[in-house]
Parts: C-alpha cells; structure tokens; sequence
C-alpha cells in the first residue's frame, strides 16, 4: 500500500494525463468561479482560502472575462429594444457541483486502484 502522491500518479498514468496534479483541481475551480462572473471574494469561500492575499492570484482573470455589471448597466440605459444576456453560462454553484463531482470519480479511481485513501488534513 502507498501513499496518496504515489496512486495520482498512477491513476494519472493510467489515464494518460501528463503532468496534472491533485492541487491543479483546485486552481482550476478558482479559475472557473471567477470566469463564470463569481469576485475573489466568491471564490475565496468557495474554496477555503482563509485570506484574500491567497485569492489575489487569480486577479488577473477578473480583466479577461466580460464584465457582467457593465453588461447589465448598458443594456438599462440602451433601453427596453436591446436585449442582452447578461447572466454566466454555469452559476459558481454549478461549477463547484461540477467539481466536486469530478474529484469524487478521481479519488474512486485512486481507491480503488491502489487501496488507500488521501489524508484529509
């Protein structure tokens, strides 16, 4: 029986997923909450982080997505003839369903491929 670290590995091979780690999930749904229109501070909860100064790191994506406010302001002063969809395709509740979902399958694999279980602390 191995460690955790040791059946990503190998459930990664198996997969043929290339240089993907357990933490990447992680960033991914930090990503994924800020380009669906979640703040920082969205997913600063979502994911755990005790701080902002964790979340900041994903700043930069809040510039790259479509800015909803803005979205939303312009279509209320454009008038009732323009309609705009303003709303994310995939709510941050949605995508952490998602999520969550997808680690569940992974650490089945980890189990049920190498007997053991990831710590949780």
């Amino acid at each position: 029986m191995g460690d955790f670290k040791t059946a990503w590995k190998r459930v990664c091979g198996e997969l043929d997923l290339h240089d993907f780690h357990f933490h990447d999930n992680r960033h991914t749904f930090c990503s994924n909450i800020i380009m669906a229109g979640g703040m920082l501070k969205h997913a600063k909860e979502m994911i755990g982080h005790k701080t902002l100064r964790m979340t900041d790191r994903y700043s930069h994506l809040e510039a790259t997505r479509e800015n909803i406010v803005q979205s939303a302001l312009a279509s209320h002063y454009a008038g009732p003839s323009e309609v705009t969809d303003t709303k994310p395709l995939f709510s941050p509740k949605q995508r952490k369903k998602d999520f969550k979902h997808t680690l569940e399958i992974l650490i089945f694999l980890v189990v049920e491929l190498e007997g053991i279980e990831p710590t949780t602390s």
